[in-house]
């Protein structure tokens, strides 16, 4: 590991997802605190959001077996899309929020094609159905928290979507990194096959097997 590796790690989708998540969470709850009448709890709720975002480095300790970090991963992930529900519905589901919490929410399970976006989006239509059947009250965000939700979502995107191309690019360099070398492996083969016996270098032009190639 490299010490910008070290100093600037690079944190899993999933992960950079939650961090947006607890912002969004933190942006929603703070433009609400008014309307709850300034209730103390609101106090105990936000540090929690990010303690949980934290909480996602725990699934690469090595401390945990293999099997408990999958299962961690996995009921996080649950966690993420109950968690988004729960805030579509404390924003009495705002087009502006609804919009910009479920880009985002897409853009992490279909760009990064998991086979754990089933399980995801139950969590986020649970998430949903019980923000809509238990929470007390609903709030009516402000233009405000709607430019911030919506600029982080977007933020968010445009991350996935740069990261997206530079690792087309790289699978682009890579797959003409090795037509250049097949093709200079063919070349060299080719030039050397002029010092074998005819049988063998027709075997190996032709890609046969050696052995099969010379006893024809």
């Amino acid at each position: 590991m490299t010490w910008k590796a070290f100093i600037y790690p690079s944190p899993k989708l999933q992960e950079l997802y939650r961090l947006a998540l607890c912002i969004c969470g933190v942006t929603i709850l703070l433009g609400a605190w008014q309307d709850i009448g300034y209730h103390s709890g609101l106090l105990a709720v936000l540090p929690a959001l990010f303690i949980y975002q934290f909480a996602s480095y725990l699934t690469t300790q090595s401390t945990l077996s293999t099997l408990n970090r999958q299962r961690l991963s996995l009921a996080m992930e649950f966690s993420d899309g109950v968690i988004t529900g729960l805030l579509v519905a404390l924003a009495a589901f705002d087009p502006i929020i609804t919009l910009a919490l479920g880009a985002a929410f897409l853009v992490t399970i279909v760009g990064a094609m998991k086979a754990t976006a089933p399980l995801d989006l139950f969590g986020l239509f649970l998430g949903a159905l019980l923000g809509l059947w238990l929470l007390p009250f609903s709030v009516v965000a402000s233009t405000p928290v709607q430019l911030l939700v919506t600029c982080t979502g977007f933020a968010y995107c445009l991350f996935n979507v740069n990261m997206a191309r530079q690792t087309h690019f790289m699978l682009a360099e890579q797959h003409e990194s090795v037509l250049r070398q097949n093709d200079w492996l063919t070349l060299r083969t080719f030039h050397l096959s002029k010092y074998l016996s005819p049988a063998l270098r027709k075997a190996i032009l032709t890609g046969k097997d050696v052995k099969t190639g010379t006893q024809e």
